[in-house]
């Protein structure tokens, strides 16, 4: 088997696939528990090889002793992309491993990757396996702290606890609620309209905890592939491998 460890912004994930690509168990814990990373390759048997991606740099301060070879991600790793990205080395290897996932997903395609967390990224793939960029913003949490933060008076919205969100608020918990749910999913729709504008027979995958806060618009035609990362980390490992 193969073992995939996604370091994000909040939490640590693990998923195990087979040597083919299939995908048998994942695992996720807050990063003060990074005790049970070193532990959870002990409780599952053949696993061959690893790969790592961190987008914060807490790995660094860890020692990962595992009885068999691990590539920790970063610019330098192969791929099979060619990468526009002008700055690769501040290019977060979560957004190049969802690229990587679309790619096996949908080789030659045109794909957008949206993954919607503690920030929403947009990352667009072409059908020449050309790495062309994309966007960061704000996730809906951060929207909600800023607001809160960064004003006297507007209450720190708990989103988990009032599912029912109304285009015209009638209070300033419901009003928050319109301008962060349904500002970020009219801005998320109005991006997408852009990039199909722009690129034929698009394909389009959101990704990320937060992708079941928002109910997009069906005529978008949107892939919803919760483990897309850790696909693209595996399809990175066995480029590594061949290559």
């Amino acid at each position: 088997m193969i073992l995939t460890i996604d370091i994000g912004n909040s939490r640590v994930k693990c998923s195990l696939f087979t040597t083919e690509g299939i995908h048998q168990h994942t695992t996720s814990f807050e990063h003060k528990y990074w005790d049970l990373l070193l532990a959870y390759p002990y409780s599952f048997k053949g696993i061959q090889s690893a790969i790592l991606s961190d987008v914060n740099g807490v790995s660094d301060h860890w020692i990962l002793n595992f009885p068999f070879p691990l590539i920790k991600l970063d610019f330098n790793t192969p791929t099979p992309l060619r990468n526009l990205y002008k700055t690769p080395e501040t290019l977060g290897m979560d957004r190049l491993a969802n690229v990587m996932g679309a790619q096996l997903l949908f080789p030659e395609s045109n794909v957008l990757v949206i993954d919607i967390g503690t920030c929403i990224t947009f990352d667009m793939l072409n059908e020449n396996s050309i790495y062309e960029g994309g966007s960061i913003s704000p996730g809906t949490l951060l929207r909600f702290k800023a607001l809160h933060t960064f004003t006297g008076k507007l209450p720190l919205v708990n989103f988990a606890k009032q599912k029912d969100v109304s285009l015209v608020g009638k209070n300033t918990n419901e009003s928050i609620l319109s301008g962060v749910i349904l500002g970020t999913q009219l801005e998320i729709e109005a991006r997408i309209m852009e990039y199909k504008k722009r690129n034929k027979d698009l394909k389009i995958i959101v990704c990320g905890g937060g992708r079941n806060d928002f109910v997009f618009n069906p005529n978008l035609k949107i892939f919803a592939y919760p483990n897309l990362l850790a696909k693209g980390l595996y399809n990175i490992l066995k480029y590594n491998e061949l290559h």
